[in-house]
């Protein structure tokens, strides 16, 4: 995770917002901030919520 945490400060200049996910497990977390990173899109309420096949194909 920290990996990830440190590629979306860099590529968005500002914090994930972590306290926004709390309530979804690790593994969920990461896909989000991966997703965020890999489609250039910063986080907000509707973004790679769903971690799965869903949030990579609502990118393409």
């Amino acid at each position: 995770m920290y990996k990830w945490l440190i590629t979306y400060v860099k590529q968005f200049n500002k914090d994930f917002p972590i306290t926004a996910v709390a309530d979804h497990t690790e593994y969920e977390i990461v896909r989000i901030i991966q997703t965020c990173c890999l489609t250039n899109t910063e986080y907000s309420t509707g973004t790679g919520t769903s971690t799965d096949t869903s949030a990579a194909s609502s990118g393409t």
